[in-house]
């Protein structure tokens, strides 16, 4: 047998990381979806109050509103 190379055929390896590599780009992807979309909500909630605000709160002059009909 040559000298340097083990005794018993089997050539040790460091552990392997793939593993929590892949799960921390999987967590960091459903972490930005997340932020994503939280943004879009605020975003159209904040719109929605901007639209309710600058909405003209009476009715017109000479406007009269009817009651809704009634189905039933």
């Amino acid at each position: 047998m040559a000298a340097g190379y083990p005794s018993t055929g089997v050539i040790e390896t460091p552990p392997c990381h793939h593993g929590r590599v892949s799960t921390a780009i999987v967590v960091a992807v459903v972490v930005v979806l997340m932020l994503l979309g939280i943004g879009m909500v605020v975003n159209q909630l904040l719109r929605l109050r901007r639209y309710l605000r600058d909405s003209p709160t009476e009715q017109p002059r000479g406007a009269d509103p009817e009651p809704p009909e009634h189905f039933g």
